[in-house]
């Protein structure tokens, strides 16, 4: 019988390992692939373990930032009239009584819905993103 996998068909490149630092022979089309960076599996295990924890400050992305449940408290608190006004429009959907409508201006269908006066929650004016940015930045009137 014939064998499919032939290992010598996969060509081999010099590379390094990232874990430990020695030099080794990987395949071509795994580094392609953003694999092949340990030489060995006790290598990889270890590189695993060490980048497990990427959580706050361990992960790349932290920014140093606060927890979303206190920027959330801090935006309700900053804008009070705004919060309640989306809260009451979420409500409205939620039982029926507004439906999302396609954008005013250009007819697109993921809107998002623009308050002119947050005192009055249900009057919502119903704007893809971008006509909703220039509605914030004054492009166009009421």
């Amino acid at each position: 019988m014939k064998r499919l996998f032939k290992p010598e068909w996969r060509k081999r490149v010099p590379a390094q390992c990232v874990s430990c630092g020695r030099p080794f022979e990987a395949v071509e089309s795994e580094i392609k692939r953003g694999r092949g960076r340990c030489c060995s599996a006790g290598c990889a295990a270890s590189l695993a373990a060490a980048n497990r924890d990427s959580s706050g400050a361990a992960n790349g992305n932290w920014k140093g930032g606060v927890p979303y449940t206190e920027s959330r408290r801090r935006y309700q608190f900053k804008h009070p009239l705004k919060h309640a006004a989306h809260r009451e429009m979420t409500r409205a959907m939620r039982r029926g009584e507004l439906l999302k409508q396609p954008c005013e201006v250009c007819g697109a269908d993921k809107v998002d819905g623009h308050h002119d006066d947050y005192s009055k929650p249900l009057s919502v004016r119903w704007l893809c993103r971008r006509h909703h940015i220039e509605a914030h930045k004054g492009r166009f009137g009421s």
